[in-house]
């Protein structure tokens, strides 16, 4: 019985959709202590939430790390847009070459 209530209250909501042709992915994701890691290189790239509005980050001790682009190979249109809501949160983006990136944070002790 403690393993599960343990495991609820650790759990999180995390909704991904990938398109691999053109390089995008979709992210909504509630929950604490989530790792989420995304590298794209080459073609368009995107990361962005559904319907093009700005990836939502909800909970406490979430890291999200983004790469897009590396070295000589070109990440196209590097769009990236992230809402990070709560606290005590970490965002690290690099985008090399096309670059966009639009980032709210609202909540204390983020990076």
């Amino acid at each position: 019985m403690v393993l599960r209530l343990t495991s609820l209250s650790l759990s999180s909501l995390l909704w991904v959709s990938m398109t691999w042709a053109g390089n995008t992915v979709f992210v909504n994701q509630s929950g604490n202590n989530v790792v989420i890691n995304i590298e794209q290189i080459g073609d368009g790239n995107s990361v962005t939430g559904q319907n093009g509005t700005p990836v939502q980050l909800h909970g406490d001790n979430n890291t999200a790390l983004v790469k897009q682009g590396a070295g000589n190979q070109h990440s196209g249109d590097s769009t990236l847009m992230l809402n990070v809501l709560d606290d005590d949160n970490y965002m690290d983006a690099n985008q090399e070459n096309g670059h966009w990136l639009d980032v709210l944070v609202l909540g204390v002790d983020n990076n």
